[in-house]
């Protein structure tokens, strides 16, 4: 073999393993695809089953098992009563009027899946403070004969939760959790009364309790 056919041969053989080693490269992309964007942030807004409470919260992702979240909640109430065919002598309604607002800082870990998506389960805390008030009030006849209550409420809690985050492609974001736990209010209470005479009363008094929370929870949101 001359020297000419001998340098032909080590071309030849040289784009063979150029086109064999692109063609590998190029079966190994189409196999393994793009990389996915990492979803570490979701924004939810959550209405509990069965309470008049709303709640906004956002989660950011720490790891593949483990996100941490931070929940603000407001809950507002007003009902008013009025009674029909009563004698002059009786109280003609009732306003009532409450709300409450806090926060709840939580962890979740993740069971399955990666976080912010699949099984997991959350320790949370509560903190909370409301107002609540009941006037009732008489008719002209009787010259405004009233009373009115004002509650002011400190609440602390914590609780379980276990539950399941689904995240579409699309970045939607759809959650459900149960939950129980404990909660530790301390409340004070004005009782403010006036009869037909103008004679004023206020009273006061304190107190505190133990409660057994349970909670059903859907939220949707937005991964990001």
């Amino acid at each position: 073999m001359t020297g000419v056919q001998h340098m032909v041969s080590i071309q030849k053989l040289g784009l063979l393993l150029s086109l064999v080693s692109t063609s590998v490269f190029a079966q190994e992309a189409i196999a393994t695809g793009a990389v996915p964007v990492a979803r570490r942030n979701v924004l939810s807004v959550s209405v509990p089953v069965g309470q008049s409470q709303l709640s906004l919260e956002g989660e950011h992702v720490l790891s593949e098992r483990v996100s941490v979240g931070l929940g603000v909640f407001v809950s507002v109430y007003e009902y008013q009563r009025r009674w029909e065919n009563v004698p002059v002598e009786e109280l003609e309604g009732q306003n009532h009027g409450s709300w409450q607002a806090g926060l709840s800082p939580a962890v979740r870990f993740f069971l399955t899946g990666t976080a912010p998506q699949g099984l997991w389960v959350s320790p949370r805390l509560e903190v909370g403070y409301g107002r609540d008030s009941i006037k009732r009030t008489g008719t002209e006849v009787v010259n405004q004969a009233f009373d009115e209550s004002q509650h002011e409420t400190l609440s602390l809690g914590g609780s379980g939760v276990l539950g399941y985050s689904m995240v579409l492609e699309s970045g939607f974001t759809a959650r459900a959790g149960l939950g129980l736990g404990v909660r530790r209010e301390f409340a004070s209470h004005e009782y403010f009364s006036q009869d037909s005479q103008g004679r004023t009363s206020l009273d006061k008094s304190k107190d505190s309790s133990w409660s057994l929370t349970q909670q059903l929870l859907f939220s949707l949101g937005w991964a990001f």
